[in-house]
């Protein structure tokens, strides 16, 4: 129940069948069982791989929509609304992109920056994680 949307979860569940971003070659079905057994550093690197993999899939729905959202409006998509529509902007994170058009990410910086934005460091005090997610 991820999904409460059903087009969202059909969209969702078409994409991840048919391999949407090559994800039976990075990702497993049996990725929990097998990232139970590993060392730790290969526990991070799997959850890295899908974390950087829901990140992927993240943008390419914004711009879908977009170009959706466009084509209801019998227009294309301009190339600053593609821009807009993929996370994160250059302003949060100007090192996330190795070009100016967005199209090629370093996939370190993006794990940096996705681990700093939705996971703080354990040491923070309740008080100081509340005040960086408001």
């Amino acid at each position: 129940h991820f999904f409460a949307c059903n087009v969202c979860r059909f969209h969702f569940s078409k994409m991840y069948e048919s391999c949407g971003h090559d994800r039976c070659r990075r990702l497993s079905d049996t990725m929990p069982e097998l990232i139970l057994g590993k060392e730790a550093s290969e526990r991070e690197d799997a959850g890295r791989e899908l974390a950087i993999w829901l990140w992927e899939v993240h943008n390419s729905v914004n711009v879908r929509l977009m170009r959706e959202s466009a084509e209801a409006e019998q227009r294309k998509v301009t190339h600053e609304e593609t821009l807009a529509a993929v996370f994160p902007p250059r302003e949060l994170c100007h090192a996330c992109w190795q070009d100016d058009i967005m199209t090629t990410y370093d996939k370190d910086e993006v794990f940096a920056f996705l681990k700093r934005t939705y996971w703080p460091r354990l040491e923070l005090s309740n008080r100081q994680f509340h005040s960086v997610v408001r």
